[in-house]
C-alpha cells in the first residue's frame, strides 16, 4: 500500500478477504511513512479461482476523508505444486572454520511454515554443523541464511548434503537437486586483510562505503557518533553494545565471496550528524584480520522557513492558535513539534486599518525522515490543499497564496556565565542567562582519575562526553533575556567530584543555533556527602521504649504524693 504523500495519521488499512490471508493481517502506515508491504496468502486446500479483496480504513475521518477510497483488488488463485525451492553456497568451508553465509530461496513464502532440513552425509554427520537449525520459513519469508561449520576435520573434499522440506505444504514446493554440494578445504595460513576503505557518497540520511579485502571472509561494522571509541572486535562481530559507551550505535555485516571490492549503502543516519565508522574482517576459519575506521558527516540537515496565514479578524485566542498548528501539521503529515508560532508577530497599521490578522508560523526540518519533503516545500503543498484548510480554518482570507522565507540563524553568548548556586548530596543547580532568545543545556560527567575531555557543543546538547557517554543533564528555555533561569540536575552520586558543561544555543525551529564548540563553558563542582540516617536496632529501640515507661510511671508516682 503506497500513499501519494507521508501519511498525515496513524493509517490502518483492513483487508476484507473471502478464504484468502493477509500477511499482517491489519497494515499500519504510521503518520509521517508513505507505504506498507503485505502479502496475500492461500491455503493448499484453496480452489483454484478469483477472489476479490475488500479494503477499509482506521483512523481516517469517514465525515471528512483525507483519503479517497481503496479500489478492490482482484487476487487470481492458480494450483501451483511447483513452486521453486533452490539451496546456494558461495564459497567453501575450511576445515574447523565455517562458510560464508547460505541461502535457502522459495519462489512464493508458504501459507503455513516449512522447515527444510540439510542433512550432511551420515559417514561424517558429526564432522558438521548447520546453524541455525532448523531453518524455517514463515509466511514473509522470501529465503533464509545458514552456516557451516567444519569440526574434526572432515576429508578435504566436496560432500554431497541431503535436501528436505517437512510441513503443511511441503508438496508445494519443488526442489531443483535433492542434494547440494558442500566442498571443505584446507585454508590458508594468512590473516584477511582489508586492503581499502573508502567513505563514496553520503546523503543526509544514509552513507555509502566502499571496501577492498583480500579473501573471501566477512566484513562486520560499528557505526556510532563520532568521537565514540571502537568496541572490542569480538563486540563489533557479535553486535554487542559496549557497556561503557552508550550512545546510538548500528552494527552490521559485509559478505565478501568472490568480488572482492564492494560497495554498501548504510541507511537510517541524522542529517546534520558526524559518524565514524569501523570495520573488522574476519576469514572462514575464524582468524580475526586488521580493522579500519573512517569519519564522516551527513549532508546539513533542511533549512527552517515561515509563512503567514492572513485572517479576516484582529485576534486569535490560544485556543484557536493550537488548533490552526494542529491542522497545518496534519496535511503536512509532521508532528505537532515541527509547526511553531513565531514567537515574535509583526502587527502593522495597515494590517489594523484592513481589519486583517498575519499569523506567522514556522516549520522545522525532520532531520530522521528519507520521505518527507523540506519544509520550503511543505509550503508548497499547503498552497495545494489551500481549500482543505479553508475547511478546517475559519477566518481564512482567501484568496491568498502562502509565501515561505527560509529562517535565518543567529547566534548567542552567555549573558552571564554559568553559576553554581547550590550542591546538595544527589543535586546540583546553576544559574544561567543569555543574552536573546534560546535554549541552555548543562550535563555533568563523573570525574574518575584523569580529567575528561570537553565535549562539543552538539555533544553537550545531547547530554554525552567526549567519547559518546550518556551523562545526567536538563536545559532550560529561555524565552525572556532579561531574567535568569535555573537548571537543576538531579540523582547524583554522593561526594564526588563532576565536570560540569553548560552551552547556549540561539532560537531556531527544531533545534537551538548552537554556540561554537569553543564556547561550551567548563567548571568543577562535587556533591556532598550523604547524610548519615541512624538507624536504630531491635535492641536500641527496646531500650527507648522501656525508658519511656520508667519515665510514665515517674511522672504518674509524683502525681499520687501531690
Amino acid at each position: 500500500t503506497r500513499l501519494e504523500y507521508p501519511s498525515q495519521r496513524d493509517l490502518v488499512v483492513v483487508p476484507t478477504i473471502e478464504s484468502l490471508v493477509s500477511v499482517p493481517k491489519n497494515q499500519l502506515i504510521p503518520i509521517g511513512a508513505q507505504s506498507s508491504n503485505f502479502r496475500i496468502s492461500a491455503p493448499a486446500d484453496l480452489e483454484p479461482a478469483d477472489y476479490q479483496v475488500i479494503w477499509s480504513k482506521i483512523n481516517d475521518d469517514p465525515k471528512d476523508p483525507i483519503y479517497s477510497p481503496l479500489r478492490p483488488m482482484l487476487v487470481k488463485v492458480v494450483e501451483n505444486r511447483n513452486v521453486q525451492l533452490t539451496v546456494t553456497m558461495s564459497s567453501e568451508v575450511v576445515q574447523n572454520g565455517s562458510s560464508l553465509p547460505g541461502k535457502i530461496e522459495v519462489g512464493n513464502p508458504p501459507a503455513n511454515d516449512i522447515t527444510v532440513v540439510l542433512s550432511p552425509p551420515a559417514k561424517y554427520e558429526s564432522n558438521f554443523k548447520i546453524e541455525p537449525s532448523p531453518l524455517k520459513f514463515g509466511p514473509t519469508d522470501d529465503f533464509v541464511n545458514f552456516v557451516v561449520t567444519a569440526q574434526g576435520s572432515p576429508p578435504a573434499e566436496a560432500h554431497s548434503f541431503k535436501i528436505d522440506v517437512e510441513g503443511t505444504n511441503k508438496n508445494s514446493y519443488t526442489l531443483p537437486s535433492e542434494a547440494f554440494t558442500v566442498t571443505v578445504g584446507n585454508g590458508d595460513n594468512e590473516n584477511p586483510v582489508i586492503e581499502d576503505f573508502d567513505v563514496l557518497k553520503t546523503t543526509r540520511n544514509s552513507v555509502q562505503v566502499e571496501i577492498q579485502v583480500s579473501e573471501s571472509s566477512m566484513v562486520y561494522y560499528q557505526l556510532s557518533y563520532g568521537e565514540t571509541p571502537k568496541y572490542s572486535n569480538e563486540n563489533i562481530v557479535n553486535g554487542v553494545q559496549d557497556d561503557f559507551y552508550g550512545s546510538e550505535t548500528q552494527f552490521g555485516s559485509f559478505v565478501f565471496s568472490t568480488q572482492l571490492t564492494q560497495s554498501f549503502t548504510i541507511n537510517s543516519l541524522e542529517a546534520g550528524v558526524n559518524y565514524v565508522i569501523y570495520i573488522v574482517i574476519v576469514d572462514r576459519d575464524g582468524t580475526i584480520g586488521n580493522d579500519s575506521t573512517k569519519a564522516f558527516a551527513t549532508a546539513a540537515r533542511h533549512e527552517a522557513v515561515e509563512f503567514s496565514l492572513v485572517f479576516t479578524k484582529l485576534n486569535l485566542t490560544e485556543k484557536e492558535k493550537a488548533d490552526i498548528l494542529k491542522v497545518i501539521a496534519g496535511i503536512l503529515s509532521v508532528s505537532q513539534d515541527k509547526v511553531i508560532e513565531n514567537p515574535v508577530q509583526t502587527v502593522t497599521e495597515a494590517n489594523l486599518r484592513d481589519g486583517e490578522l498575519y499569523f506567522s508560523i514556522m516549520l522545522a526540518p525532520t532531520p530522521k525522515s528519507t520521505v518527507l519533503p523540506p519544509p520550503l516545500n511543505m509550503v508548497t503543498r499547503l498552497n495545494e490543499k489551500f481549500s482543505t484548510l479553508q475547511k478546517k480554518i475559519s477566518d481564512l482570507k482567501s484568496p491568498q497564496t502562502l509565501k515561505a522565507t527560509v529562517v535565518d540563524p543567529t547566534t548567542v553568548r552567555f549573558k552571564d556565565a554559568p553559576e553554581i548556586i547550590g550542591t546538595t548530596w544527589n543535586t546540583v543547580t546553576m544559574r544561567v542567562s543569555l543574552e536573546k532568545r534560546g535554549t541552555i543545556y548543562a550535563c555533568l560527567e563523573e570525574v574518575r582519575g584523569e580529567t575528561p575531555g570537553t565535549p562539543t557543543a552538539w555533544q553537550t546538547s545531547r547530554s554525552l562526553s567526549r567519547k559518546n557517554q550518556y551523562l545526567k543533564g536538563d536545559l532550560a528555555v529561555i524565552t525572556d533575556p532579561e531574567k535568569t533561569s535555573e537548571i537543576k540536575i538531579t540523582n547524583l552520586k554522593d561526594n564526588t567530584s563532576y565536570a560540569l558543561y553548560v552551552v547556549g544555543g540561539a532560537e531556531y525551529p527544531g533545534m537551538a543555533n548552537l554556540m561554537a564548540d569553543s564556547d561550551v563553558y567548563r567548571a568543577k563542582v562535587k556533591t556532598e556527602a550523604a547524610p548519615v540516617v541512624i538507624k536504630l536496632t531491635l535492641d536500641a529501640a527496646a531500650f527507648l521504649q522501656l525508658g519511656l515507661l520508667h519515665l510514665i510511671f515517674f511522672a504518674m508516682t509524683i502525681a499520687l504524693f501531690l
